[in-house]
């Protein structure tokens, strides 16, 4: 397998060292200088998770997704008993992360490397493209919802720079585009966890790699806790992704567990579907118990749902998330989850309330499935078609946005 700017170790011939080189291309088979072992025990019984990623792709984790873009749409249409709604993307961030991480772990499985133009490629793809599609749709409809100049750039250029998980709490901006900021926060996510990925699998200590994750997302808890103490602003703490990743690092940790590990965690699904019933139900959202202390019950929901979904030894449970309305409704998640909001803004602001905001709904599933279908499914087969060559500016795009934002666009956005 070939790949373009990869890193890969090799032993040096002086002192033996260890040491990182960036490559233009990764041989098909391993010379004699390179030497690899992977980081985790031959024995199949104690291996982090090998046997788990020999599929990267687990049909579950979209129900999981099913499950937490229902609840997002609930609480968002006010539904009754879903004030907590927004547990949703808290499941939804570990998903996310747990599944990214097994893709990663399985490439370095195969060919010693993490092909980071390849994945910053298919990143773009993911996500990228159906921001971008909701911010031409905006653009077309400005003039029709006298949506000022001014405010179209700025909703424009937050959303552009991934930075609206931080103006969102800050500023309010953007408005239309509001739920561009978890989006902006997997990809900062996706920015810098590769990388991450590939210095902890170096260490080849599997046990060592999971305490610095656990590690990070204690210290990333207490940062909300501490951010959330002294500051008056609720919503920056809540939007930020440096008081939010620990959501995500939990997802990185499910994703060294062994089969073994991910069954003991998933027999436990009863009691997380309990807990997210409860939290979403009897919590209000922005309160600061539902901040800081539900969201940790939501953590370990969210986690044993996922270990349940990729070990799959739950018959009733799996079929129920396995099934095609929950698969294809976690298929359309990110689409559904983006288009939702606009008309549910104009609702807002425009005093609506109650059971007309239920059509929010329906409007989100059906431009959400259509924007999966026509575009972005058609669009993900570029993957294996485009040029490898091309793919280096397209999937530098992102982070060079996003230092911009930091740059220019977010100092306009005081605290």
């Amino acid at each position: 397998m070939s790949g373009i700017f990869s890193c890969k170790m090799i032993r040096g011939t002086g002192r033996g060292l260890p040491i990182l080189i960036i490559s233009g291309q990764i041989p098909r088979t391993k010379p004699a200088d390179i030497t690899y072992s992977p980081p985790w025990p031959a024995n199949p019984a104690n291996s982090v998770g090998a046997d788990a990623r020999s599929i990267t792709f687990v049909p579950g984790l979209d129900g999981v997704r099913g499950i937490s873009i229902a609840l997002v749409l609930g609480c968002h249409a006010g539904l009754p008993y879903m004030t907590g709604g927004n547990v949703g993307v808290q499941v939804f961030f570990l998903c996310s992360s747990c599944g990214i991480s097994r893709i990663l772990l399985a490439e370095y499985e195969s060919n010693a490397t993490i092909d980071f133009v390849g994945f910053y490629w298919r990143s773009v793809l993911r996500i990228v493209l159906r921001m971008v599609g909701v911010c031409l749709a905006l653009c077309a409809v400005a003039p029709f919802l006298m949506i000022p100049y001014s405010a179209l750039v700025k909703e424009l250029a937050v959303t552009l720079t991934f930075i609206s998980d931080y103006t969102c709490g800050r500023a309010s901006i953007p408005m239309y585009l509001a739920p561009t900021w978890s989006l902006s926060m997997e990809e900062q996510f996706d920015m810098l966890w590769p990388a991450c990925a590939l210095a902890l699998l170096a260490t080849q200590r599997s046990r060592r790699i999971v305490a610095i994750l656990l590690t990070v997302a204690i210290a990333v808890a207490l940062w909300g806790v501490y951010r959330f103490e002294t500051t008056a602003n609720v919503m920056s703490v809540y939007d930020a992704f440096v008081c939010r990743a620990d959501a995500m690092m939990f997802g990185c940790v499910l994703a060294f567990a062994s089969d073994q590990r991910l069954i003991q965690i998933g027999r436990w699904w009863p009691a997380a579907i309990g807990i997210l019933a409860f939290t979403t139900a009897f919590t209000e959202w922005n309160g600061a118990s539902r901040l800081f202390g539900g969201m940790t019950l939501d953590f370990i929901a969210a986690a044993v749902l996922v270990a349940a979904a990729s070990v799959r030894n739950n018959p009733g449970f799996s079929l129920f998330l396995e099934s095609v309305p929950m698969r294809w409704l976690g298929r359309i998640s990110y689409s559904v989850y983006l288009w939702h909001w606009p008309p549910l803004f104009i609702m807002y602001a425009n005093g609506v309330r109650g059971a007309a905001l239920l059509l929010t709904i329906p409007f989100g599933l059906i431009f959400g499935a259509a924007s999966y279908f026509l575009i972005e499914r058609h669009a993900l087969k570029l993957k294996p078609l485009t040029s490898r060559w091309a793919r280096i500016p397209t999937a530098l795009v992102v982070p060079t946005s996003f230092m911009l934002g930091v740059l220019f666009v977010l100092p306009r956005f005081h605290p």
